[in-house]
């Protein structure tokens, strides 16, 4: 049976999702992913702009990512925010 878990140095493909917890649908979202290690060390691993953003959840894909050796000491930070946003009230 292969276990399916990655392993420090494989190369592997995950998405990152946010959702929109507002009561309107978002017209252009950004969306990047970072790798922070114990130190507070910061390494942006995806950046990408949703355009047209009528649903509930945005998502982006991390392809080719090298899962690190102690991944216990890693944090994956997901940040999403409307662009152009207009205060409507």
């Amino acid at each position: 049976m292969k276990d399916s878990y990655p392993h420090p140095g494989d190369t592997i493909e995950f998405e990152a999702n946010a959702s929109n917890t507002g009561s309107l649908p978002s017209e252009k979202v950004s969306m990047i992913v970072d790798l922070i290690d114990s130190k507070g060390n910061v390494t942006n691993i995806a950046y990408e702009v949703i355009d047209d953003c009528h649903v509930e959840t945005v998502s982006v894909t991390i392809k080719d990512f090298v899962f690190p050796e102690n991944p216990q000491d890693y944090k994956i930070r997901v940040t999403a925010w409307e662009d152009d946003l207009e205060d409507n009230r």
